[in-house]
């Protein structure tokens, strides 16, 4: 009679979705875009500002994903990360 042997446990890294939206320390409607909105026939949105927000999966934490915002997706003199929180 021969002995079987468990198979080997297989963990499976769990990674998380983050997004991270960069936008401007300037808190003032742009211009352009609220031009382009009237040109489109498009009145009374009120305050229309850019902004860019970046999906990042992967093995880190919330730690991690503040860092990356900070120091890679955005310039610290122009641009700041927020999150929900910051709503």
């Amino acid at each position: 009679m021969s002995a079987t042997q468990p198979a080997p446990a297989t963990f499976l890294s769990t990674s998380a979705t983050f997004r991270i939206d960069v936008v401007s320390r300037n808190h003032i409607s742009d211009k352009h875009l609220e031009h382009e909105a009237a040109l489109l026939g498009l009145t009374g949105l009120g305050e229309l500002r850019r902004s860019r927000y970046y999906l990042v999966r992967g093995t880190l934490d919330a730690a991690a994903a503040q860092r990356l915002g900070e120091t890679l997706l955005s310039d610290p003199c122009l641009l700041y990360t927020s999150d929900a929180a910051d709503e």
